[in-house]
């Protein structure tokens, strides 16, 4: 194989253990691995789970409407997605991770990405209601608070401790922004509206990887520095991949 294409193939590898896909990967509740993912196999989008060697598809969802969006709790026993059965509507649901119990969450207006805290108590996502803001719940659905007031917000993803949450946004010029758990202490980590998004964060919690369309409309992945504590500090940005299509599956 050829140096570049074997740079290129660890460089993905690599980026795998830094980037959440639209896919849940859950390590927590069986021996072998499960991901969860939407698939219109059936003629509609559903969500499903299988082993992480792509075996055992199992069907968790059965109705007419879209549902899409799958997220795992930490502790791998509950998913939480969006669904349009609320009347058309996006909203967020929960179920276990066999799709018994199956719970609604929101009852608001076009919701997206849920994103559980590290300790499972609480869900992260976005919400159109004032604008596309960010909001917290409990996981049972209680206490909705609003974390962002004003321009576009949204793909909320929680750092390793639970006490920050980094999201795309328009304010404070565009870009990577991160914030206190409560929607305090908001600071820019990149420059770029609707140019940077699906944050994620290292496992060490030093690092935000995102999304970014710098070159026309091909998005390349970076990893950018990070610090949410409100300290004045300059970030480091470095971009991991050249001349390809990075979009997150």
């Amino acid at each position: 194989m050829p140096f570049s294409a074997r740079r290129f193939l660890t460089t993905v590898l690599v980026l795998s253990l830094l980037i959440q896909p639209k896919i849940a990967v859950d390590g927590y509740a069986a021996p072998q691995a499960k991901i969860a993912f939407s698939s219109t196999r059936h003629g509609n989008s559903e969500i499903y789970v299988m082993d992480s060697d792509g075996g055992n598809h199992v069907r968790l969802t059965h109705d007419p409407a879209i549902d899409s969006d799958p997220a795992w709790s930490p502790d791998g026993t509950r998913i939480a997605f969006v669904s349009r059965r609320n009347g058309g509507v996006d909203c967020i649901y929960v179920m276990d991770s066999d799709g018994r119990n199956l719970k609604q969450l929101t009852r608001e207006s076009n919701e997206s990405g849920p994103a559980w805290s590290p300790d499972g108590a609480k869900i992260a996502f976005a919400r159109s209601k004032g604008g596309r803001q960010v909001w917290v719940m409990d996981s049972d659905g209680g206490n909705q608070t609003r974390l962002t007031q004003v321009g576009q917000n949204y793909h909320p993803a929680w750092s390793p401790d639970g006490r920050r949450i980094a999201i795309t946004s328009s304010r404070l010029g565009g870009g990577i922004v991160v914030m206190d758990e409560n929607g305090n202490n908001q600071e820019r980590l990149t420059r770029g509206v609707w140019a940077h998004e699906n944050p994620t964060w290292s496992p060490d919690g030093q690092w935000v990887a995102y999304e970014a369309s710098r070159q026309g409309a091909v998005f390349q992945i970076y990893v950018v520095e990070a610090d949410g504590s409100g300290r004045k500090k300059k970030t480091n940005t470095r971009r991991t991949t050249q001349n390809a299509s990075c979009l997150v599956p």
